[in-house]
C-alpha cells in the first residue's frame, strides 16, 4: 500500500503537467476556482492551510499528506502529475484502508456531466491552487 509521500519518492524526476499559461488573470481564475474546490472536497482531511490537520484527519487510518510541503518534499518540483494522477485513481492514494483518493476523478467527471475535457480543466484548477498554497 502507498500514500503520496511514498510516491513523491519515486516521482522525483517528473515535473509538471503541460499546463497552458494563458496568463496571470487566467491562472488568478484557475487558483480562485481550485480554492473553492479544495475547501469543498479536500479541507475536511487536509485542513483549510493544507497541513493535513483537516477534522476528518482523526477518522483516517494514515494521516493526510501536508499539500502544503509537496515542493518541498519533492526537491523543490512541485508534483502536479503524480497529484491529477492521484486525483484521477491512476496511483491511488491509500487512505482509510481502502484507495481514498480513486474517488474524486469520478466525481469531477460526473460534475462535468461525462466531459473529460471540463473535468480535467477542474483538476488542473485544483492542482493550481494546491501549488499556491506552497511554503516558500
Amino acid at each position: 500500500m502507498r500514500f503520496l509521500p511514498a510516491m513523491l519518492v519515486g516521482a522525483l524526476s517528473m515535473g509538471t503537467i503541460g499546463l497552458v499559461d494563458a496568463g496571470p488573470a487566467a491562472r488568478n481564475g484557475g487558483v480562485e476556482r481550485g480554492k473553492a474546490m479544495y475547501r469543498q472536497y479536500c479541507a475536511v482531511c487536509h485542513g483549510n492551510n493544507g497541513k493535513g490537520h483537516g477534522t476528518g484527519a482523526v477518522a483516517s487510518k494514515i494521516h493526510p499528506t501536508d499539500l502544503a510541503a509537496l515542493r518541498r518534499i519533492n526537491k523543490n518540483v512541485f508534483p502536479a502529475e503524480l497529484i491529477d494522477s492521484a486525483l484521477q485513481g491512476a496511483d491511488p492514494v491509500v487512505a482509510h484502508g481502502t484507495p481514498g483518493m480513486m474517488v474524486w476523478g469520478s466525481i469531477f467527471l460526473a460534475e462535468a456531466n461525462g466531459n473529460e475535457a471540463a473535468a480535467a480543466a477542474a483538476r488542473r484548477d485544483l492542482i493550481a491552487y494546491i501549488e499556491s498554497i506552497q511554503e516558500k
